[in-house]
């Protein structure tokens, strides 16, 4: 009963269950550390606009928070595009590892909108966190 209880465990925090959370592990640790670091700045760059697209999805439409998401992408875009030619200059990044980034951007995200008592008031101050500079890329 335990083996299952951990194997349902494993596959509710991951989709992929125990063998994505070992293919998770495999990928991030194999990967070239140039690639990975610059990786994890572009991690950083998806979870804002992540936590904005499952507050529209869940919480409706919010022009203050669409707004928001373009004005953080246009001031962030300069910063943007240098980071994916570093990743492209240190080798690029295999599918597996794009699937991975996808993956931690979605858990980061959610946990950001899942963070505090409500996700509704989270969802309601993020057009103001974001428009703050608060995850901006730093140069």
């Amino acid at each position: 009963a335990l083996v299952v209880v951990v194997f349902v465990g494993a596959r509710q925090l991951h989709p992929g269950g125990i063998r994505g959370l070992i293919g998770d592990f495999v990928n991030e640790s194999s990967s070239n550390p140039k690639i990975k670091e610059h990786r994890d700045k572009m991690l950083d760059t998806l979870v804002p606009i992540g936590a904005a697209a499952i507050c529209l999805k869940e919480h409706g439409e919010n022009t203050l928070l669409k707004d928001a998401v373009i004005n953080y992408n246009k001031r962030n875009q300069v910063m943007m595009q240098k980071l994916i030619v570093s990743i492209e200059a240190a080798g690029g990044m295999s599918n597996s590892e794009k699937d991975l980034l996808d993956r931690q951007a979605y858990r980061k995200a959610r946990r950001l909108v899942d963070k505090g008592q409500n996700t509704e008031s989270t969802c309601k101050s993020l057009a103001g966190r974001i428009n703050s500079g608060e995850f901006d890329l730093k140069k």
